[in-house]
């Protein structure tokens, strides 16, 4: 078996080189302007959602590629490639899979573009791993739902635009069923988030509570009641 790496392998190892010597200067002349100008850059190579299909604005990076680019930027100490973690590895291939042609139009660019940052809304007080057994609500009235409960351990919500969120569509049905995985703008009215301070005296994590939060009735990914289905594969 060959482990070396081919000679295209290599030539993108010393493409990421190259770039990171020629548009990394040292840290402490990291400001918010070379930040924005480094998001640029990196979008333009195409390294933002790099192992995304090309489709969809990413490179089809393979896997050899992906982990070279990331070996490369980490000895280089180099910022992110892209502001949403969350977005870049879950909402977006699961909008890709199974999203509406809307949904992909509205929601891909701004993730690729640094436009946006995600939180995750699924776990919940009193369930522990038990994701399944989620209470928080969600009503279609009309042509919107309205969302009613609360999420606990929510990474970033306090900087975050959106959050992917599991809700409950159908009371009634099996505790696997019913549920609906649906995108919320974290500046409805209605949303309040809660930090959870730590004993470091950091928040990184909140309590996000829900009152008649208004939501499109295209914001759900998929079809209702199968958010357990979206919400797996989404973490795979």
């Amino acid at each position: 078996m060959d482990f070396d790496y081919t000679e295209s392998e290599q030539s993108f190892r010393q493409e990421v080189q190259d770039f990171l010597r020629e548009n990394l200067p040292p840290k402490k002349d990291r400001d918010e302007h070379f930040l924005k100008t480094w998001l640029e850059k990196v979008r333009e190579k195409g390294w933002v959602g790099f192992s995304w299909p090309k489709a969809f604005g990413g490179s089809d990076g393979g896997l050899i590629e992906q982990a070279i680019l990331k070996e490369e930027m980490a000895l280089a100490k180099a910022p992110p490639l892209g502001t949403s973690m969350m977005g870049l590895a879950w909402v977006g291939p699961g909008i890709m899979e199974y999203g509406t042609e809307e949904q992909k139009k509205k929601f891909i660019p701004d993730i690729l573009d640094s436009k946006v940052t995600w939180c995750t809304g699924y776990s919940e007080p009193n369930h522990g791993s038990d994701l399944a057994a989620i209470q928080c609500k969600a009503e279609l009235v009309g042509d919107h739902y309205l969302v009613n409960g609360q999420k606990i351990w929510t990474s970033t919500a306090q900087y975050s635009q959106m959050m992917f969120c599991l809700v409950r569509t159908e009371p009634q049905a099996p505790k696997h069923s019913g549920i609906s995985f649906i995108l919320i703008p974290m500046d409805t009215p209605g949303i309040e988030i809660r930090p959870l301070v730590d004993m470091t005296l950091n928040a990184g994590f909140n309590e996000v509570f829900f009152t008649d939060v208004t939501v499109p009735e295209g914001n759900i990914v998929g079809k209702r009641g199968d958010g357990w289905s979206v919400a797996n594969s989404v973490l795979g």
